[in-house]
């Protein structure tokens, strides 16, 4: 799953670098084509650490919300696409959601806090 994702990612970053961009604008898609490019494709087991480079499926524990998938890459991240029909969060281990999310484990619960002040809880259903 891992090599498709990050593919479909790249493709996309490519498919956007072919438009006429101002200067700021392509070297941070040039930056997000390189992270992507070389973001190590090691699948990881179930009882692994979530790390960067990790895919996580999340779902929120309380009411009906669909479920995501969390791609954690070092640097770029703050952007969202999708895949397989669900949003899928490019975010970095110094985001909110990424830094709750590294070190833990699949079946595992973490709790985020919103910019509105709520908190949300999150199942991590897979890891790859």
């Amino acid at each position: 799953m891992k090599e498709a994702v990050l593919s479909h990612l790249l493709k996309l970053v490519e498919e956007e670098l072919t438009h006429e961009l101002d200067p700021e604008k392509r070297a941070e898609l040039e930056k997000k084509k390189l992270v992507l490019k070389f973001l190590p494709r090691r699948e990881f087991e179930s009882t692994d650490e979530i790390v960067p480079s990790s895919i996580v499926e999340i779902e929120l524990t309380a009411g009906s919300h669909p479920r995501s998938y969390v791609l954690l890459i070092p640097t770029g991240g703050g952007w969202i696409s999708e895949w397989n029909g669900k949003p899928l969060q490019i975010v970095t281990p110094y985001s909110p959601l990424g830094e709750r999310l590294m070190g833990k484990k699949q079946g595992e619960d973490l709790q985020i806090e919103t910019y509105q002040g709520t908190s949300r809880v999150y199942k991590i259903l897979a890891h790859c």
